[in-house]
């Protein structure tokens, strides 16, 4: 079985994942010692949003129904609060701030 890394974007750490199974898939920041569930995005590439800190630098998509993406402002993820054809914004729910979506 490979061994599989991820860095954390927080402190530039990599944490070794600890568990993985077909539904869920964790692993451990070294730093911190917290898990963080991995977010599948495509095949080639996950990125996984920390459970302490709620970074991560893109889109995270859990599923169809919902998408999750960061606040430029805040730094955090926010659900996204009003989406149509010619204009798709959401409001973080932190800052209260229009955040555009970048990837739909």
């Amino acid at each position: 079985r490979r061994r599989e890394k991820e860095i954390c974007k927080v402190n530039r750490r990599s944490g070794r994942i600890q568990h993985i199974n077909q539904r869920r898939e964790k692993e451990i920041c070294k730093v911190n010692r917290r898990s963080g569930r991995i977010q599948h995005i495509n095949q080639r590439r996950e990125k996984e949003i920390c459970k302490v800190c709620r970074r991560s630098g893109r889109i995270q998509h859990i599923n169809r129904r919902r998408e999750k993406e960061i606040c430029k402002v805040c730094r955090r993820s926010g659900r996204i609060q009003h989406i149509n054809q010619r204009r798709e914004h959401k409001i973080c729910k932190i800052c209260r701030k229009d955040v555009r979506i970048l990837i739909t």
